[in-house]
């Protein structure tokens, strides 16, 4: 089994985290390695969610939201303003 190298993994809960700018994400032969590599952890049982550099940027509440969907309250506290 090879490895697979990711942006973000909570290994408990089998989730990980990708996120994708334009650099190394752009061309066709780029895009295909990536839905190689998210199909082979899919298949080894991994929940995979994706942003874009422009939604980490611009809006970070959506990404926060999205992560503690994915996760349950003890994984990921609520942090006050």
């Amino acid at each position: 089994m090879r490895a697979i190298r990711v942006d973000f993994e909570y290994l408990e809960q089998s989730l990980v985290i990708e996120v994708s700018g334009k650099r190394g994400h752009s061309s066709d032969r780029d895009r295909g390695k990536d839905y190689q590599r998210r199909n082979e952890l899919v298949r080894r049982g991994k929940t995979v969610i994706e942003f874009t550099t422009a939604h980490v940027l611009g809006d970070p509440d959506y990404v926060v939201a999205t992560i503690r969907d994915h996760l349950p309250a003890a994984a990921f506290p609520r942090i006050s303003r």
